[in-house]
Formats: structure tokens, C-alpha cells, sequence
């Protein structure tokens, strides 16, 4: 093959085009070519066919050419661990003659290898005697990349050379060394130790570390004697280098270090290092810094990384300590998530003391570790006499959410505290204690407005009870605060619960309570009233024109309003109110307005009319194009607009497909991780083989009337997760 053919086949090569043999040629392609041309045909080789498979083929261009070509293959070969490249790099180190710059190669290509082979592993030991410092830097640092222990003599001999580049790097080997087999690396003890004396701060530091690596009763002293003796630097470093389950036999001078007055920061890593060490014995002596005020965070942080070691002693502290130390104890111990402090726990929240700050804190820990096991002692602290005692202790049922809880609820729904009635109306919720949807029915009468939102968010959870829409707006119609959107927003979501237990007499009441509400009121019920009639027809006059006088107005109670005329009988009259809202509307409005539109008389060539009106937004015209299924004066308006990739386009097709008309709706809302709505953004409902578009309005909702979506529909969205929508 010439030089001229391979740049095409190396082409190939880039393209990747593989055929029999295609590697054979490609590589002799490589041999042939310039030297200037190798380094971008080797890597266009390696990456068509992996180094494994090119390797015979890169194997020669070590031995000759330019030394970049051959660096650079050296080091794809090493790095497979090819025992070629390993060969090379040892008679570029060893072999007399070779200049400093083949040396120096080969010990990159060493360090660079996975493993070393007999051959290449005493080619390092010997450059680390080497005449030059930086052959013996470089060779520890090849060593330090390996398995050092079978090179430690070799490691440890360079401890006392005359360059402190040198020495530096044998102590961080022998660290490694030390980490890999502490027991097998006490033969470094004593080298180490003498480097404590090093002229070079920095070496002195790092054969402090290496030295807390080693499982050596002689490295303890000599660390607690440099705690003990030297500038606070290093003592700092001797002590964080204590800090090691190894290290037991340093706990009594730990200790002694911890209670230096005034505390500095030798008592300050002390304390860590005990939290570390882990023994018994260091942590009871972190236990009772708990009784010495002012705790500093490293007592707390060194029991914490005790971890389940120190449940033990923080339940004894718990049990018999000072008020404080005691509280300490039971915050640690919630935050340490271990359950087998569970029982001290609760005998904690059951001592009642005067001073309830214990139970509260104990209760809080409960609350974190979710056990179980906690709720008999929880539930006495639901009857206590304090009303943050009681507070706390519903709260962190709430968060176990255990079904024996439910015993609690009658006395805290009726506690005299409100921010008890609407925490036991969280844990109603929480817990599905669908017995209480009549008391939480009765306190969407409560004088508090956080336990009236409290109480529908929990009946929104429970679902639907049979009786308890008839209870809600019984309630509702006898009491008559003033209710925040929040509050709206909650009823609105559960009374929409219970739509689907209503009976025929559920129905008529709560068309005659829309009908009288106060605008806000109305928000709530329509949604309801919308939910419960869905397969059925309002005929209500009452209901209707309340809705249709909600329509000007725009907002909340327009869209609440819209969705009412969904699923009523509309005359002639109440088109040509419709239609006069539906002209002052904002797209989001008349959006929301098509689904009435449809039942409205003529409703099929309005709709027509509207999907065929460039002018309209494309909210409105998809829409329209959905809520136009089914109705024969609009079908040739859907053909012409069933071709395309846009919203309008996807409905119509979506409404061509269904053929006739279904009752029901499904809906979501889309919020920011920060809560805040995501208005104007499109998103997609799948049902079977049916698929909607529709756009969100400025709370974040969408609602696509006419296809519910069972456990097997989904919501999707352009570049967002709707794991966390509501």
C-alpha cells in the first residue's frame, strides 16, 4: 500500500467504517505515514478500534521516530497496562546512555501503568537512588500510584535524602503505604518519627498525617507528645491525626487536651477527634462536655460522627443529666436517626418536668426518627397540659402517621388552642382518618382561618365520605368568615373530594348554596357544582345566572363560573350573555369558555367560527377545536385544521378521533419549585390512544374537559417534571 492511500482509509477509519481486515490495513496505513501525520492517525485509530485491538500496531512506534509520537503512544499503552509499553519504559530508565529526556518518559509511562510487573517495579526502587532528585521525586511518585508495601524499604530510604522535594514526596508514599496496610506499615513508625524533627514545616505536617495512619502504639505517643509540646500548628495536625478508631490508647490525653481553659482549638479538634476514635470512653467523655456550658459545635459534631456508637451515652445523659446537657442529648439523638434511641425518648416525653423544654425537644426527635414505637408515648403528650406540649406531640404524629393516632383526634380537633385544632386536622389527613370527616367537616366553621385550611386540606386527602358533602355545606351555609384564597383554594379542593358521593339531594343543595354564596364561596362551590354534574345537566336557573353574573367580573370566580356553564342547559338568553363575556375575555378566559360554548345553542358553529379565526390565540382555538368533538356543524372547520404540528392542529385531530362527546374533566397545576405558578405553558393529557393540548392559566392550572385520565393517563410537559404537581 503507498502513503498516498492512507489518508483515505484512515478516513474511513474516522468515519467509522469497519470491514474484514479493515484494521490490518489500517495500521500498516499508520507505519507508512509521515511523521508529522502519526499522532492525529494514532488517535483516529484508537478511537475506531479501541487500544487493546490497535496495539500491535502502536507496539512498533515506540521503538523509534519522534519522541512525541512515542510519549504518546507509551502512554495509551501504559495505561491499558501493555506489558510492551512497560518493557519500553523500563530500558528508557535503566539502560545506560539514555538521555535525561528517555528517562524521564519511562517514568511517566511507569507511573502511568495499572500494575507493575517484577521488572518495572524494581526499575522504580532502583530511581529512587537515583544521582538526580528528580528521577527519585518522580520514581516515588510512580510507587506512590501502586501497591507500595512490597517497595516500603525503598520508600522509607529516601525519608533522609538531601532534598527536601524528595523527602516530601517519600513521606506522602509511605502515608500511602500506611493507608493501605496500617499493620504492615509499622516498619515506618520510627522513620516517621525522626521526620518530626524535619527543618521543612510542611514535611513535618505531613509525616504527622501519615504517622495517624498507622496502627502502631510508638505513633500515638509520638503524636501526643507533638499535641502536647510543639506550635499550635502542628499540635492542631497531631491531633487530627489521633482522630482514627486506630488510635484508642490516645483517648485519656484527647480528653485532657478537650478541657483546656480557655478552649482553643487543640480542645476544639480534640473534641473531634474523639467523636472519631469512637471508643466508649471517648464518647462518655463527650457526653459529659454536654454538662459544661457553653457546648461548643465540636462536642456536638464529634457525637455525631460517632454515629450509632453514641446512642448508648446520650441516653444516660439523656436520662440523668442537667436540664440542658439532657436536652443536648435528646437533639443529638434525633439527628443521629438511629431508632434504638426511640425508648429513651419516650420516657423522656412522658417525665413531663415543670419545665416542658425537655419533652419538646424529646418530642422533636421522635418526630425525626419516625418510629413507631413512639406513638403511645406521642399520644399521652396529645393530652398534656401545655398547649405547645400538645402542639409538638401532634405534629410529630403527623409525621410517624401511624394509624393508632386517630385516638387523639376528637380532643385535638376540639382543643381551645388553634394551632392544636389545625395540627390534629393535619394528622387527619396524614394518617386517612377518614371516621374524623365529620369533625373536620365541622371546622371549616372554625373562628380560625388556619384551622378552617387545615381542615379542608385534610378532607381533600381523605377523598370522598359518603354524607360529608351534606355535613360541609350545612357548615358552610351556618357560618359565614371571612376566607382568605389559601382557604378558598382548600375548600375548593375538598369539596371537589366529596363530589363523587353525592346523592341527587347533595346535588340540589349545593346548586341552591352557589346560587346564595358570597363571591369568594362561589370559587369553591362551582368547583364542586362542576364535579358533582358532570354526566348529568344544571338546569338550575338560580345556579346559572349566578354563574353567568360571575363572568365580567374575569379571574378565579370567571374560570369557577365557566366551568358551571360546562354542565348546564343554556337558552338562547344565556348565549348572548355568554357571548358578550366571552368578547371581553382574556384568552385564558375564553380558553376556559369553549367547553360551555358547546352546549350553548349554535355552540357548534361558534366553535367553527373560532377555530377557523386566525385572529384568536392559540390557547383559544385549540380549545375550541377540543370542545368541538362530536358536534357535525363544526367537523369541516377540524379537517381544515387537523393538518399541522400545532396545538390547533393536534386537537382537532384529537377531536376527528373521538367521534362523539364524554362527560367528566381532568386537571393539574403546574408550580415552580418555589411555588410560584408556571402560567402560559402547554401541556399535554394522554388517555388511550387520545391525546389534548392546553395551556395553563396564571394560577398554574390546565383542564381539559371531556377526557379523564384513569391510572394509565399522563400529563407531560415541554421541558418539565410533573412528578411534584399537584
Amino acid at each position: 500500500m503507498t502513503a498516498a492511500l492512507a489518508p483515505t482509509l484512515l478516513g474511513l477509519v474516522a468515519a467509522r467504517f469497519a470491514w474484514p481486515g479493515a484494521l490490518e490495513v489500517d495500521g500498516k496505513a499508520l507505519a507508512a505515514l509521515p511523521e508529522p501525520e502519526r499522532p492525529a492517525a494514532v488517535e483516529r485509530l484508537v478511537e475506531s478500534y479501541g487500544v487493546p485491538a490497535a496495539a500491535p500496531y502502536l507496539a512498533p512506534l515506540l521503538g523509534g521516530g519522534e519522541p512525541e509520537v512515542r510519549v504518546y503512544v507509551g502512554r495509551l499503552l501504559a495505561g491499558a497496562g501493555d506489558p510492551r509499553a512497560l518493557a519500553t519504559a523500563v530500558d528508557w530508565l535503566t539502560a545506560p546512555g539514555r538521555s535525561p529526556a528517555d528517562r524521564a518518559f519511562g517514568l511517566d509511562l511507569l507511573g502511568r501503568a495499572p500494575t507493575l510487573d517484577p521488572a518495572a517495579r524494581r526499575a522504580l526502587e532502583q530511581a529512587c537512588r537515583d544521582h538526580d532528585a528528580s528521577v527519585r521525586m518522580r520514581a516515588l511518585e510512580a510507587l506512590g500510584r501502586q501497591e507500595v508495601s512490597s517497595s516500603l524499604a525503598a520508600v522509607l530510604g529516601a525519608l533522609d535524602d538531601d532534598s527536601r522535594e524528595v523527602r516530601l514526596q517519600a513521606v506522602l508514599t509511605t502515608a500511602r503505604a500506611a493507608g493501605q496496610h496500617p499493620d504492615q506499615a509499622t516498619l515506618a513508625t520510627l522513620p516517621l518519627i525522626d521526620r518530626l524533627e524535619d527543618a521543612d514545616r510542611l514535611i513535618r505536617l505531613a509525616a504527622l498525617r501519615a504517622l495517624g495512619r498507622l496502627h502502631d502504639p510508638r505513633a500515638v505517643r509520638a503524636l501526643v507528645r507533638i499535641a502536647s509540646e510543639q506550635t499550635i500548628d502542628l499540635r492542631v495536625a497531631a491531633v487530627d491525626a489521633l482522630g482514627a478508631p486506630a488510635m484508642a490508647e490516645a483517648v485519656p490525653a484527647l480528653i485532657r487536651f478537650a478541657r483546656r481553659e480557655p478552649t482553643d482549638d487543640v480542645a476544639r479538634h480534640a473534641d473531634l477527634a474523639l467523636g472519631e476514635i469512637g471508643t466508649p470512653a471517648a464518647i462518655a467523655a463527650l457526653a459529659a462536655r454536654l454538662r459544661t456550658p457553653p457546648v461548643s459545635d465540636e462536642v456536638k459534631l464529634g457525637l455525631r460522627h460517632a454515629g450509632g456508637a453514641a446512642v448508648e451515652a446520650l441516653a444516660r445523659e439523656l436520662a440523668h443529666g442537667t436540664p440542658a446537657s439532657a436536652a443536648l442529648a435528646a437533639e443529638l439523638l434525633g439527628e443521629l436517626g438511629d431508632r434504638r434511641a426511640t425508648a429513651a425518648l419516650a420516657r423522656a416525653v412522658d417525665a413531663a418536668p415543670e419545665d416542658a423544654t425537655l419533652v419538646l425537644v424529646a418530642i422533636d426527635a421522635l418526630a425525626r426518627l419516625r418510629d413507631p414505637a413512639g406513638v403511645p408515648a406521642l399520644a399521652r403528650a396529645a393530652a398534656a397540659p401545655y398547649a405547645d406540649v400538645r402542639l409538638r406531640a401532634l405534629t410529630a404524629l403527623t409525621a410517624i402517621a401511624d394509624g393508632r393516632s386517630v385516638a387523639v383526634l376528637p380532643a385535638g380537633l376540639a382543643d381551645p388552642d388553634a394551632r392544636v385544632r389545625a395540627a390534629a386536622a393535619e394528622l387527619a389527613g396524614a394518617a386517612a382518618a377518614r371516621a374524623a370527616a365529620p369533625a373536620l367537616a365541622d371546622r371549616l366553621g372554625d373562628a380560625d382561618g388556619s384551622v378552617r385550611r387545615a381542615a379542608a386540606q385534610a378532607l381533600a386527602r381523605l377523598g370522598s365520605v359518603p354524607g360529608n358533602l351534606a355535613r360541609m355545606l350545612a357548615v358552610l351555609a351556618a357560618t359565614r368568615p371571612t376566607r382568605q384564597e389559601d382557604e378558598i383554594e382548600a375548600l375548593g379542593d375538598a369539596l371537589e373530594a366529596n363530589a363523587a358521593a353525592a346523592t341527587t339531594a347533595d346535588a340540589a343543595q349545593l346548586d341552591a348554596a352557589f346560587a346564595r354564596a358570597d363571591s369568594a364561596l362561589q370559587i369553591a362551590l362551582g368547583r364542586a357544582l362542576a364535579a358533582v354534574r358532570v354526566g348529568q345537566t344544571l338546569t338550575d336557573r338560580a345556579a346559572i345566572e349566578a354563574a353567568l353574573g360571575r363572568l365580567p367580573a374575569g379571574g378565579a370566580g370567571a374560570r369557577t363560573a365557566a366551568d358551571v356553564l360546562a354542565v348546564a342547559r343554556l337558552s338562547d338568553a344565556d348565549a348572548v350573555r355568554l357571548a358578550r363575556a366571552f368578547a371581553d375575555a382574556e384568552p385564558v378566559g375564553k380558553a376556559r369558555l369553549c367547553a360551555a360554548i358547546a352546549r350553548a345553542p349554535h355552540g357548534d358553529r361558534w366553535l367553527a367560527a373560532l377555530i377557523d379565526d386566525p385572529r384568536e390565540a392559540p390557547a383559544v382555538r385549540a380549545a375550541a377545536a377540543w370542545s368541538a368533538r362530536g358536534l357535525s356543524g363544526a367537523r369541516a372547520s377540524l379537517e381544515r385544521a387537523a393538518h399541522g404540528g400545532d396545538p390547533l392542529a393536534f386537537n382537532a385531530r384529537a377531536a376527528l378521533a373521538a367521534g362523539g362527546r364524554a362527560g367528566g374533566w381532568s386537571g393539574l397545576r403546574l408550580l415552580a419549585p418555589d411555588g410560584t405558578p408556571l402560567c402560559g405553558r402547554w401541556v399535554t393529557l394522554t388517555v388511550g390512544d387520545l391525546s389534548v393540548q392546553a395551556m395553563t392559566d396564571e394560577t398554574g392550572r390546565a383542564r381539559v374537559d371531556g377526557l379523564v385520565a384513569p391510572a394509565s393517563g399522563a400529563w407531560s410537559a415541554p421541558g418539565l417534571s410533573l412528578r411534584d404537581a399537584p
